[in-house]
């Protein structure tokens, strides 16, 4: 049985990097193969600046005071739902640590690598580390699949960083059209834009994991996703749907919404499965509203380093779904009101192209 790493972004505290990455080890797994999640610390493997290590400790530190601080349980039991999912659902090995020749040890355990899906190329999420470039990997065993930069303009150091590793992956796909433009621009290749992994799996296999959290309502409620900051707007539209439609209100992202707060990815996907409606600036709290025909409104994210957007708008262009952007919804009386039907069968196309792409990456 050839064994496959995925290397994508570690941690206990994020929906979508939890289910893309489960996602895409489920999908690999049918296709016969073993595969490992290569749990990762990229300041383990680079040499990095006093200046980056300083933020990092200091990154860490005020975390461990936040999980610490009296009050704060919610949070460390956010941590640990996560832990238990990650540990329930996906197949994660320490392989790396300060070893020098280790990396190299790793290089030869494997067949393939993939770098992906999530933000693995977004510089301000990963340190720069080459590690996401594979770089401890033969040029014929590196593969991305869906990567994303996650950002629309690169930094100019970051930019050198992707000529050089870039052009030695054996294949490479992306995410979304401006990570396209991206790689385009740098190193002169055409790639192919593929569906995020969650998008591969359908609903049913979706609802085999999805578990009720304690506290659901059992009367018809409205979910909030909301990764960047919930301004007086977002607020007002939250205010106005739930009075509107007699909607409870869950608040997934809010730390002050301590009944649903340390919702565990398995939640996450109960409660949007089950939702009369979701807000959200996310990227896969969009994905599971398409997947369940679940009504949705999406917001801008505030970032301070630029647009977000670029995978949502791909996602929004090939389902035809555009109308669900909050600037172009004009009748607030249809907002419960949405098919689908388009999308389902363009997402199904679309799996078909995704699904190809990896088989002839894998040499299948």
């Amino acid at each position: 049985m050839k064994k496959i790493g995925i290397v994508t972004l570690s941690g206990y505290f994020n929906y979508g990097n939890r289910l893309q990455n489960y996602a895409l080890e489920q999908i690999l797994n049918k296709k016969g193969y073993y595969v490992e999640t290569l749990w990762i610390n990229p300041e383990q493997l680079q040499k990095i600046s006093i200046k980056q290590k300083l933020k990092l400790l200091i990154k860490k530190n005020i975390v461990l005071f936040l999980f610490k601080k009296e009050g704060n349980f919610t949070g460390r039991r956010k941590y640990k739902n996560f832990k238990k999912f990650s540990i329930h659902h996906l197949n994660e090995k320490k392989h790396f640590n300060k070893s020098n020749d280790l990396p190299k040890r790793v290089a030869d355990t494997f067949d393939y690598f993939i770098v992906g899906s999530d933000q693995v190329w977004n510089p301000f999420y990963t340190n720069s580390s080459n590690l996401y470039h594979l770089s401890f990997a033969p040029p014929q065993k590196r593969i991305a699949y869906a990567a994303s930069f996650g950002i629309s303009e690169l930094p100019d150091d970051y930019k050198t960083v992707v000529q050089t590793y870039l052009p030695f992956f054996k294949n490479i796909s992306i995410r979304e059209e401006e990570g396209a433009k991206i790689i385009k621009e740098l190193t002169g290749n055409d790639v192919p834009i593929v569906l995020d992994p969650t998008l591969l799996l359908n609903r049913e296999e979706w609802e085999t994991i999805a578990i009720a959290p304690k506290n659901k309502p059992v009367r018809d409620y409205l979910v909030t996703y909301f990764l960047g900051s919930i301004s007086e707007e977002k607020q007002m539209y939250i205010e106005k749907m739930s009075q509107k439609y007699n909607l409870k209100v869950i608040e997934l992202a809010k730390k002050s919404d301590k009944d649903f707060y340390d919702t565990d990815p398995s939640g996450f996907v109960d409660l949007i499965k089950d939702a009369s409606l979701l807000l959200t600036d996310s990227f896969h709290g969009t994905v599971f509203s398409i997947l369940f025909e679940t009504p949705f409104i999406v917001f801008e994210r505030e970032n301070k380093h630029g647009s977000m957007r670029s995978r949502i708008d791909t996602l929004l262009r090939v389902t035809e779904l555009e109308s669900r952007n909050i600037e172009n919804i004009n009748n607030f009386d249809e907002v419960l009101n949405i098919n689908f039907s388009y999308a389902k069968s363009q997402l199904e196309s679309e799996k078909n192209k995704s699904l190809d792409y990896l088989e002839k990456a894998l040499d299948i």
